[in-house]
């Protein structure tokens, strides 16, 4: 049984060769080479393993390995609709758990639920901004190195 990789040459095109040798930039979170030429993330990403360097390969793949995390942002969407649920009802019926220390206090939950929330998104953005950086780090290399 055949699958499909990001480094199947049949499905995914390639540079053209006049572009390979050229330089690669990254601007506003796309990548371009020999100019106006837009490059997707993989595509840039292939490119830069084929050159063998040590240095890129790690940084490569540590931003593959990141992306793969970043969809973990999507954990606040629960947690904000439960601090959203907790907080209403406690305003609603504030008879409804009274402050006891024996209870769960909705408040005292909702105030965990939006740390979560918080994280969870503080999480998705330093993910992101570490992957933006590995990928930078290999365009740097490849562009130092391999362009003279």
């Amino acid at each position: 049984m055949h699958f499909l990789h990001d480094t199947d040459k049949s499905v995914f095109p390639q540079i053209p060769d006049s572009l390979k040798g050229k330089r690669i930039r990254l601007k506003d979170d796309l990548y371009f080479i020999g100019g106006n030429y837009e490059l997707s993330e993989r595509k840039m990403q292939n490119y830069l393993l084929e050159f063998r360097d040590p240095l890129i390969e790690t940084n490569v793949r540590k931003a593959k390995r990141l992306r793969k995390w970043q969809p973990i942002g999507f954990g606040a969407i629960p947690c904000a609709v439960f601090t959203a649920g907790a907080l209403y009802m406690d305003s609603q019926f504030p008879s409804y758990l009274k402050p006891d220390p024996e209870k769960f206090n909705l408040k005292e939950g909702a105030a965990i639920s939006g740390a979560l929330t918080a994280c969870f998104i503080t999480t998705t953005l330093v993910i992101k901004l570490n992957r933006v950086n590995r990928n930078a780090a290999a365009i740097n290399r490849y562009n130092d190195q391999f362009l003279k």
